[in-house]
């Protein structure tokens, strides 16, 4: 549930402007179930009083992670996809940049800001979030929209259709991506099962050891 919830929200949270009308309509029933507030006040409190969330944060704001962000929105077949979100009305202006993407806080961290401290590093912050979904909700909704509605499940078909085989490519070839994933790896999570997890997800692995569990 964790990963497939952070793509969500880059979708969602992209959502402005003048979109097509079931399309605004889908991601607004959705963007319903998701407790924002409490979502960003958690992500804040971790931002002013954890030393880990400080540093991946820090490590967004890098040369190292914009050269990689770069590097993949330039790809054609990213091009293409973001291209895609436009035409359904999504702002992709928020893809000029990590910093407008991920919305990075733009001021420094303060302990007296935190609403409560908050520790456990990423890991504490994922389990955090994940705790305030209503997540049998927002399966069912998924689960509703791409059967019920042609414009979102177009969606998740464009996406089915990326050539995650280039991403692959690109990620096996790249220094900034192998110490990227390192880092990663020391802040306790499993970055091969994520992949495979999101692989699963959107349907680019078709093995069946790498299903997508929604709860787990």
């Amino acid at each position: 549930m964790k990963l497939n919830l952070i793509v969500l929200a880059v979708i969602v949270g992209a959502a402005c402007g003048s979109p097509v009308k079931s399309f605004r309509e889908d991601l607004d029933e959705i963007l319903a179930l998701l407790p924002v507030e409490k979502m960003r006040q958690i992500a804040q409190d971790y931002y002013h009083s954890d030393p880990e969330i400080q540093e991946i944060v820090a490590y967004l704001k890098g040369d190292e992670a914009k050269k990689i962000f770069a590097e993949i929105t330039e790809m054609k077949e990213v091009k293409e996809f973001i291209s895609f979100l436009g035409s359904q009305g999504l702002d992709t202006d928020r893809f000029t940049s990590l910093d407008k993407l991920l919305r990075l806080p733009s001021y420094s961290p303060d302990p007296e800001k935190a609403s409560i401290p908050r520790s456990g590093g990423l890991k504490g912050l994922l389990a955090d979030i994940k705790a305030c979904l209503p997540q049998a909700e927002i399966r069912n909704a998924l689960v509703r929209k791409l059967t019920n509605s042609p414009s979102f499940a177009a969606i998740y078909k464009k996406i089915q259709d990326f050539d995650f085989i280039k991403l692959e490519e690109y990620a096996n070839q790249s220094k900034e991506i192998a110490n990227l994933v390192e880092r990663i790896k020391s802040y306790g999570i499993d970055v091969e099962k994520v992949v495979k997890q999101l692989a699963a997800l959107f349907g680019w692995h078709k093995s069946s050891d790498d299903d997508f569990d929604i709860d787990e």
